[in-house]
Order: C-alpha cells, then sequence, then structure tokens
C-alpha cells in the first residue's frame, strides 16, 4: 500500500467535507490498530453505515487513509492559524507560531502512533515524499510572514524561501527527535527559535 503525494494532495482539495464521522471512525481504527491491521468493515461499523457505502466515498484504506492523515494535518494548522498571538514583536510572533507547530506535531497521536505501527507506510509520505508536509507548512509560515509584512513589522523579503528554511527546520526536529537542543524546556526553545527566527527575519 503506498500513500502517495498525489493523493494527499487530491484529499486536499476536496470540497466535500461531510465525512466528519467516517475520517473521526477511521482515525479511532487506525490509532487502536495501526493502518495495515485496520479493516475497511470495521470502520464501516464505527460510522454507522454500511461496508458498501463507505467504499462508495473511499475506494480502499490506502485512499482512506490518506484522507485521514490529511485531515489531522490541516486541522491541526487551522487551529494554530487560529490561536497564534498577533500581538508583540514580529520575532516574538513568529517563533511562537513555529514552536507551537513543533510541539504539536511532535506530541500528535496519529502520527506518533502510525510511525510506531506502520513506519514502513508512514516514513516515505514525511521524508522522501515529503513536499506535501513541506508545501502545508511553507504555507502556513508564508501567511505569517506576509501578515507581518503588511502590519509594517518586518523588512519586505520574500517569505517563500525563509519559510522552507524555517519550516525544514520543524521538520527536522520532529523527525529525530534525540537533540542537544533545549526541546524539553519550551521557554529555552522559543529562545532558540527567536534567534534563528532574528538572522532571517529582519525587522523594519
Amino acid at each position: 500500500m503506498k500513500l502517495s503525494t498525489e493523493a494527499l494532495l487530491a484529499q486536499l482539495a476536496r470540497e466535500d467535507r461531510g465525512d466528519d464521522a467516517v475520517l473521526a471512525a477511521a482515525r479511532d481504527v487506525f490509532l487502536e490498530f495501526g493502518i495495515r491491521r485496520s479493516r475497511m468493515g470495521d470502520i464501516a461499523e464505527r460510522a454507522s453505515m454500511s461496508p458498501a457505502t463507505l467504499y462508495r466515498r473511499y475506494a480502499g484504506k490506502e485512499e482512506l487513509a490518506t484522507a485521514v492523515l490529511a485531515n489531522a494535518i490541516t486541522s491541526l494548522l487551522t487551529d494554530l492559524d487560529s490561536t497564534v498571538s498577533k500581538d508583540g514583536p514580529a520575532d516574538e510572533q513568529l517563533s511562537n507560531a513555529i514552536v507551537r507547530v513543533l510541539l504539536r506535531v511532535r506530541d500528535a497521536p496519529l502520527l506518533t502512533r502510525l510511525l510506531e505501527t506502520d513506519p514502513e507506510l508512514v516514513l516515505p509520505l514525511i521524508t522522501v515524499r515529503g513536499e506535501t508536509l513541506m508545501m502545508l507548512g511553507t504555507n502556513f509560515i508564508t501567511g505569517h510572514l506576509r501578515r507581518l509584512m503588511a502590519d509594517g513589522l518586518i523588512a519586505e523579503l520574500d517569505p517563500a524561501p525563509v519559510a522552507e528554511v524555517l519550516t525544514r527546520f520543524v521538520h527536522s526536529l520532529f523527525l529525530t527527535r534525540a537533540s542537544s537542543l533545549p526541546l524539553d524546556d519550551e521557554k529555552a526553545t522559543r529562545r532558540m527559535v527567536r534567534a534563528i527566527v532574528r538572522r532571517l527575519v529582519p525587522p523594519t
């Protein structure tokens, strides 16, 4: 089974988000059994529908697993985007947003569980085929950089390369958790990230 970037992008582009019950049921089953050991019939039962109805919505477990991951990623970033403070110095705002992403991704139950149960399926999606995750993270940070420029808090710059560098930093810390960096100390992590942001994002 292959969790393709193309399939994930297709799910992200879907306008119909009426499958909340299905995705919630699938997420619960994946958390309990992992992807490979899960069955579409069990997911359909938890979603209170027939397997035939589930197969009409999703061709198979690969497509459903991709939809669950896409939903989890977009929900996480949407939630973070609505809770990040828009007050204070630009470097503080940006570093706080980045640290929130790092902490939430590192502690995400679904990603943590699937990396334990199905690493051969999930690792390619977030490494060699990780352009989708990179795109999502880059877009998230780019949006904040554009807002800060519009507010006159940082100098004019091309936000995409800066956002990608910061996204790759978070991505690396997520993949390799063993580190000499102060990642277990949130305040120290914020100071470290803020120092990096100051180097990359000049104030006005």
